[in-house]
């Protein structure tokens, strides 16, 4: 991840890493939820910052941070749709099993047609 965000030196790393390590410990003391993905690639970008704030590839963090706004909502969405389904099949374990069978079938279609694409081209060999 970092090496899309900024060209890191192991000091960068260690940096990177340490405030990672210091926001999530302190966060789960205190009992608040945090993706350590968003940690990380924050710790990332202090780190590039804090050399030189040109270093940072700005409009990959732009798009990481466009996604971390996405992430809360559409995860909000997809649960109130999987519990709006789940309650029509009643309180109790009907709908959790309906909802997991479907999601089972949808992975093993995309499993199935990805096979039947046959193996990804390689580039730069032969070519």
């Amino acid at each position: 991840m970092g090496t899309r965000i900024i060209k890191m030196d192991p000091a960068q790393g260690f940096s990177a890493q340490g405030a990672g390590a210091a926001v999530i410990l302190t966060s789960s003391h205190f009992g608040f939820p945090l993706s350590t993905t968003q940690v990380i690639s924050g710790g990332i970008m202090g780190a590039g910052a804090g050399k030189s704030v040109s270093a940072v590839r700005w409009g990959v963090a732009g798009n990481i941070a466009v996604a971390w706004l996405l992430t809360l909502p559409a995860s909000a969405l997809i649960g109130a749709g999987t519990y709006e389904v789940s309650s029509l099949f009643g309180s109790g374990a009907a709908g959790p099993v309906v909802i997991s069978v479907l999601a089972l079938m949808a992975t093993a279609g995309a499993f199935v047609r990805r096979l039947q694409q046959g193996p990804p081209a390689v580039r730069g060999v032969g070519q």
